[in-house]
């Protein structure tokens, strides 16, 4: 897709759009092609019930990339941007003005998913994208964003994708589910329902600011994967991300048409009474003014989950939510994310407008059961019903971190927090050399049987023998389309292919808790580090690395595991593995492979990196009393404030984050005062 230009989230107010129709609009028919809802458009427009698209417009930010093929719609003007606005190019990707009148857009453009990723996310790692974009959905101006990367199945990248990536979920845009033309069964589907409301309706709800967050209710209640009424207050009805085979525009345009002046659906609006808070230096680690509040939204609420604490609490109100007719509303909040039982809502008056809500740390986990998408978020939905139909969902949302690994003890006190967490990946950097280790006599000493040829079926490694020889006559004549269907198309009598195969028995045999705990890798090491002084200065930086995260000691000329509650830790593993990476890499199989030892993705505009862990203490209270952190050049202890403590003295730390590189994380540095 076309890359994401930066965003600058100011509100303003544009000038009137220009309206591109051939005569006007009053003596244009409503529809012009061919299916049950425009049928049914015709008619209603016929009979005088249904306002048509008369000053509706049109926004494309994607210049035609993704254009709305406006033929059969003959009635909806097209926003025309000024010279002097397209000679910014402030015509192209995520619109950060709003727009006069009833608006609605797109744009099929978005940077990768680790370069900064879709406008929906653009907007929602930023507080002000947030609240520009509750301005827009409450002045009548809605827009469609593909996802592309942002929300597909995998994990960092393993698998294809990194999960979803979203911080928080609104019912202020529609993302679809794909990259460019994945929005167009919305932008049909939402100048339909445009065109169906009846007019003094659709007049009462741009007025009111309504009709966006009325369009959302009926795109979302419709859905073809939303079976029955009460499946709306699931989250079945309300995704991050939409897919475009769940639009159903016949029912859509009906349920607009229903909607009478007198019966026109609420919004609920929340608020934030109280909440657990938490001190940046001690309950977590960011550069000053940091906090955990993303959006505090009338329409959304998000937290960034950054402090310890395995569980927090808020007070939340929808009392202040609306009905334009002034008629009595029904409250109802759901968990429509994450795991229920980590998740209490607690009504306190007998209306249930307002709740006491607590979440367990968030856990990543499938979005729904079944899916192989992941999130590490959770997701509640306040709904207000006026006796006639449902609001749009209003948000409070919690986001988890994914590349932290948390450990609580059974009385729910957190006992580790370590940062950076991700499992590494071994690729093959040189094939010939790998397919001549494991086919030829005098191959690489590194290829042992515990590595690689021992996780292979016997079948598999007869077969890689002639593809071996192929794949090395394409080299010669420099085939490189060749050598490539030969490594990732299954090949006859291969059970996979041999990518697939040869790197899924390298990470299979990294991610044991220690690579050298199998006799012929360890022996293979010994000799190397023995012989080689080059690979045993190499080793002895691998291994400082390992002893100074506590996971080891040192123990001769190698490693052994020092886990000191017995089982390890998601963060314990995570740098054994890493460990396991590096010896492959560097040691085992130099020039051969390589080791991809990434975190797993948080975007930087919401974290800094860190490359410690946090070993917490308690007292009889179950209060922390400090923590040791390790992982850095040396182990420090912390006091309950977050002091680093030395010989009994106690300095204060701050907290500066490092330049950011490219689009990667920033890291975070810890400055140590004097002591007192």
């Amino acid at each position: 897709m076309p890359h994401l230009s930066r965003i600058v989230f100011l509100i303003v107010l544009a000038p009137l759009a220009v309206a591109q129709t051939t005569a006007p609009a009053t003596t244009q028919p409503i529809y012009t092609g061919k299916s049950p809802a425009g049928e049914l458009l015709k008619k209603w427009w016929a009979e005088g019930t249904a306002a048509g698209n008369i000053g509706d417009l049109y926004d494309n930010r994607d210049r035609t990339h993704s254009e709305l093929n406006r033929g059969p719609f003959p009635q909806l003007g097209k926003y025309v941007y000024p010279k002097e606005v397209l000679d910014r190019k402030g015509d192209w990707a995520a619109q950060n003005t709003l727009l006069p009148g009833i608006v609605f857009g797109n744009s099929s453009t978005s940077a990768s998913v680790t370069s900064g990723g879709s406008n929906p996310r653009s907007y929602y790692v930023n507080p002000r994208g947030l609240a520009f974009l509750f301005t827009q959905y409450t002045r009548n101006n809605l827009y469609i964003y593909p996802e592309h990367q942002d929300h597909d199945p995998g994990h960092n990248g393993v698998g294809g994708g990194y999960g979803d990536v979203y911080p928080t979920n609104t019912p202020y845009l529609i993302i679809s589910q794909g990259s460019s033309g994945s929005d167009q069964p919305f932008m049909k589907a939402v100048p339909m329902t445009l065109a169906a409301f009846r007019p003094d309706v659709k007049q009462k709800l741009a007025k009111g600011g309504l009709l966006m967050p009325t369009v959302q209710m009926i795109l979302r209640s419709c859905a073809n994967n939303v079976k029955a009424p009460e499946d709306y207050l699931t989250g079945a009805a309300h995704p991050t991300v939409f897919e475009g085979g769940n639009v159903d525009e016949l029912k859509m345009v009906q349920l607009a048409h229903e909607i009478s002046e007198d019966k026109v659906p609420p919004i609920a609006l929340l608020k934030v009474i109280e909440e657990d808070t938490f001190k940046n230096g001690v309950d977590y680690f960011e550069p000053e003014g940091v906090t955990e509040v993303l959006a505090d939204t009338p329409c959304a609420v998000s937290r960034i989950w950054r402090a310890t604490a395995g569980k927090r609490r808020m007070v939340v109100s929808a009392e202040q939510s609306g009905d334009l007719n002034k008629r009595p509303l029904k409250f109802h909040w759901s968990v429509l994310r994450g795991d229920e039982k980590r998740v209490t809502i607690k009504p306190l008056n007998e209306a249930g407008s307002r709740v006491e809500i607590t979440v367990h740390y968030p856990e990543r986990r499938a979005v729904w059961p079944g899916s192989a998408i992941e999130s590490n978020r959770v997701d509640i939905g306040a709904f207000v019903n006026n006796g006639a139909y449902w609001s749009a969902p209003s948000f409070v949302t919690f986001f988890g971190l994914d590349w932290e690994g948390r450990k609580y003890d059974e009385r729910g006190r957190v006992a580790e927090v370590g940062y950076g967490v991700g499992r590494p990946r071994v690729t093959v950097k040189d094939w010939r050399g790998v397919l001549d280790g494991l086919t030829e006599a005098e191959g690489a000493p590194g290829i042992s049987p515990d590595l690689i040829a021992g996780r292979l079926k016997k079948e598999d490694l007869a077969a890689l023998k002639p593809i071996a020889a192929g794949y090395r006559a394409k080299l010669v004549t420099k085939d490189d389309k060749g050598m490539k269907q030969l490594l990732e198309e299954r090949q006859s009598g291969m059970s996979a292919s041999v990518k697939q195969l040869i790197e899924g028995a390298l990470n299979e045999a990294i991610a044991f808790e220690m690579l050298t705990g199998f006799t012929d890798v360890e022996g293979m090491l010994t000799r190397a580090i023995r012989t080689d002084a080059k690979l045993k200065a190499a080793y002895g930086a691998i291994r400082a690395q390992l002893v100074r995260s506590g996971v080891a000691k040192a123990d001769g000329e190698l490693v052994s595991l020092t886990f000191a509650q017995g089982k390890h830790t998601a963060w314990e593993l995570v740098q054994c593995q890493r460990y396991n990476a590096d010896v492959l890499a560097q040691l085992l199989l130099p020039g051969l492979v390589t080791a991809d030892k990434r975190a797993n993705l948080v975007d930087p505009r919401l974290a800094t990196a860190k490359a410690w862990r946090d070993v917490y203490k308690h007292g009889a209270d179950g209060k922390v009393t400090g923590w040791t952190r390790l992982g850095l050049e040396k182990a420090y202890e912390f006091d309950a404030e977050g002091r680093v403590v030395v010989e009994g003295k106690a300095a204060t730390v701050k907290y500066e984050a490092g330049p950011m590189k490219g689009f990667g994380p920033m890291e975070l540095k810890m400055v140590v005062g004097e002591a007192q």
